[in-house]
């Protein structure tokens, strides 16, 4: 008996149309000479830049024995990445419209391979945060140009809808894969996990070679805009990291607190300013601001809970890379998983909204259980207690 999932049906012929055999044919224009070539390159940037954002938390107790520099070190050398990722996305797609999205990809990559290799070869931690840092404005200039390469490249919007999905499961295995190949690499050298970017690198660089032609437009670039995020955003992440140190009554956090005022200066200029960067006319929009909270709440998590159970698993259970590695698998891999899902169009403008699924409140629960519960103790707390004798606490200095 055959499965009525897999059977074909012997009516209708091999030459039928598409839509026959339950497929709506694609009309549109057709690609531009040389879109695989553009695609697998943004595929390639993507899962590189998502790779990097999460490789190295699992090595950080490698790192942290070989160059020193405690907790608020450990911390600069995940932060100075997402940090200039984040401040210069502001103005990266400005730069991107500007020179080109292929030229913009190509010097995202130069800044970012270069970057790699200084990291993989950094003799203090000093060196391999500076690096950190070049590398997430490299990663800044090539998260939008990959978005704008399949935009050129593919005109059509269901070919197009096609490749960004490709494009997603990039990021996601990128996601997925950087705990897994952290972990094994740091086992052996921690080094290598930066070493590693230049053959995918290299790759990407080979393909963008051969992808079409980028057009240019002239935009407007907002300097002070620009210059007052990179202010506020590094005032305020030098203030919490360097704060649990220091004191947030000292001199130097109430300054660098002082300093991320700059925000206001960054809002003023995006209510008043003829281009702004981030229009503040967005967020009179409900999905938008539910999608920001959402998100945001989803990112503090998803880093947040890999930093730390990264040092949790080696420093206090006493595990190997490897195996702190793969235990993140049961939370990476779901982002793969996700990625493969096919997403249905609305048949219509007045069909009803689409709703948060229960699967995206796992996430709730998830994360009560990490705020909640505690490993157990030499001194008999409860699991469900704080606990502040030195057995329990000594997981946050790795040695």
């Amino acid at each position: 008996m055959t499965d009525p999932t897999t059977r074909t049906d012997a009516s209708i012929p091999a030459t039928a149309p598409a839509h026959a055999h339950g497929r709506q044919p694609v009309t549109g224009p057709a690609p531009v000479p040389g879109a695989r070539f553009a695609l697998g390159a943004a595929l390639l940037g993507f899962f590189v830049i998502t790779l990097d954002a999460l490789i190295v938390s699992v090595a950080l107790p490698a790192i942290g024995s070989d160059l020193g520099g405690g907790i608020s070190g450990l911390q600069w050398v995940v932060d100075g990445y997402t940090l200039m990722l984040a401040a210069l996305l502001f103005s990266a797609g400005s730069v991107s419209d500007r020179i080109g999205a292929k030229r913009a990809f190509g010097l995202g990559l130069v800044l970012f391979l270069p970057a790699s290799t200084v990291c993989g070869l950094a003799p203090t931690l000093g060196v391999l945060v500076a690096a950190r840092l070049v590398q997430g404005a490299g990663a800044a200039v090539m998260m939008p140009a990959t978005l704008a390469l399949i935009r050129e490249a593919f005109p059509d919007a269901e070919r197009r809808t096609r490749a960004l999905a490709l494009w997603a499961v990039g990021g996601s295995v990128g996601s997925a894969a950087g705990p897994l190949v952290g972990g094994a690499l740091a086992g052996w050298d921690w080094r290598w996990i930066f070493f590693i970017n230049l053959p995918v690198g290299l790759l990407a660089l080979v393909l963008l070679g051969r992808a079409p032609s980028s057009p240019r437009r002239s935009v407007p670039f907002d300097v002070v805009g620009q210059v007052a995020a990179v202010a506020a955003l590094g005032a305020l992440t030098y203030a919490l990291i360097e704060g649990g140190q220091a004191g947030f009554g000292s001199a130097r956090i109430v300054g660098a607190l002082v300093l991320a005022v700059a925000a206001a200066v960054f809002l003023v200029r995006q209510a008043r300013g003829r281009a702004p960067m981030m229009p503040l006319d967005l967020f009179r929009s409900r999905p938008v601001v539910a999608s920001l909270v959402a998100g945001f709440a989803l990112n503090v998590g998803f880093y947040g809970v890999t930093f730390l159970f990264s040092l949790y698993f080696q420093t206090f259970r006493g595990m190997s890379a490897a195996v702190a590695g793969l235990l993140f698998l049961p939370m990476t891999l779901q982002s793969v998983g996700v990625s493969f899902v096919p997403k249905r169009r609305p048949p219509s403008a007045s069909a009803p909204r689409p709703r948060w699924s229960p699967g995206r409140w796992r996430w709730v629960p998830g994360w009560w259980c990490c705020a909640c519960c505690r490993p157990p103790c030499r001194c008999g707390w409860s699991r469900w207690r704080w606990c502040r004798c030195r057995s329990a606490a000594r997981w946050r200095s790795p040695r």
